[in-house]
């Protein structure tokens, strides 16, 4: 099953061909269209490396109607007496 799946081609790959067949694009769309992605890749990549996270990112805010699951612990309805 797994070689099935190995060689099986990717979403991208099929839609790719489709797109080619129908004519809708051309091959050197395609590559512009994935130069264009990756540079976008490894251009937030290395912008990710110097980032520094402020307290307020992190679940420190309220979020309305959020309890944390000590509070969910003691508010659950069990049935058991």
């Amino acid at each position: 099953m797994y070689k099935v799946i190995r060689n099986h081609p990717s979403a991208l790959q099929i839609y790719q061909n489709k797109l080619l067949e129908s004519g809708e694009i051309t091959k050197e769309d395609i590559d512009k269209i994935n130069n264009k992605v990756l540079s976008i890749l490894n251009e937030e990549f290395l912008a990710s490396k110097d980032y520094v996270t402020q307290r307020r990112d992190w679940l420190s805010a309220y979020w309305a109607g959020f309890r944390s699951p000590e509070q969910l612990s003691l508010q659950s309805v069990t049935g058991v007496g």
